[in-house]
């Protein structure tokens, strides 16, 4: 049990009111909703440039989606590559200029393709083509002493600040949660507040579909692995990552 708790992570369009205010003399932009989101296209996004995350803002069920620049998957293959295609290209060109469209059309068809297995018939990540993958989820399971009905609800962006937050109020607690994306030190980071000691509590759990291995040390959760190179071998991109755990007041255990 805990009162505050920050995770700093070392990784059809929802309809939505936006509200504009004064703020010493600059215009406040705020996405805001009332209630969690549903599907991942209404999650909140923020990120650095290169590290992101997606916050459904759950109550009970909380899932953090996480990402990172660098995951994708593939390698090099020397079979993709297609001398004909570049020998090709100054007759498909002046085939244009010539206005026989349909004819620089058919040796686009015939020389324009790769060797190798391609993108694989949409199995991309699995062959040297490769493909973006996801950098795993973080599943937060929230424990409540009240099982009081949730009120005043509300879910927001910051435009202005990027920074996301969940609020509501479960009996007579008040539950706040901060996300965002520092670009100077290049982490992710979720706080987690109530305004009532004993009130908060919640379980935290880091998965990938596939290719991955979670260890347990002392204050921290780490994911690492290997994605596919596309020859199920050693050449594929290596991933690491880390979910620290700061707390003020209160106990973590974390199980193996």
């Amino acid at each position: 049990m805990m009162r505050r708790l920050l995770l700093i992570f070392c990784i059809p369009l929802f309809l939505f009111s936006c509200s504009t205010v004064k703020r010493d003399s600059q215009q406040v932009l705020q996405l805001y909703y009332d209630k969690p989101a549903n599907r991942w296209e209404e999650t909140l996004p923020l990120g650095n440039g290169r590290i992101g995350m997606m916050i459904d803002g759950g109550i009970e069920q909380e899932e953090i989606v996480l990402n990172d620049i660098t995951m994708w998957s593939g390698s090099i293959d020397p079979e993709t590559i297609n001398p004909d295609a570049r020998e090709q290209l100054p007759v498909i060109r002046q085939l244009l200029l010539e206005g026989k469209n349909e004819q620089a059309q058919e040796l686009v068809y015939r020389y324009f393709k790769c060797g190798g297995k391609g993108s694989h018939f949409g199995n991309g990540k699995d062959a040297p083509y490769g493909s973006f993958q996801l950098l795993g989820n973080l599943k937060v399971k929230h424990l409540y002493p009240d099982q009081s009905e949730v009120t005043e609800y509300r879910r927001t962006l910051s435009l202005n600040d990027a920074v996301a937050t969940t609020q509501f109020q479960k009996g007579k607690v008040t539950y706040q949660r901060h996300y965002f994306a520092s670009h100077t030190d290049d982490l992710l980071v979720a706080h987690y507040t109530a305004d009532q000691r004993g009130a908060l509590s919640m379980e935290i759990a880091l998965e990938r579909p596939e290719r991955v291995q979670i260890s347990v040390h002392s204050d921290e959760i780490v994911m690492q692995g290997q994605l596919n190179d596309g020859f199920d071998g050693d050449q594929g991109v290596r991933y690491f990552f880390t979910l620290k755990i700061k707390k003020k007041g209160g106990d973590a255990y974390l199980y193996r």
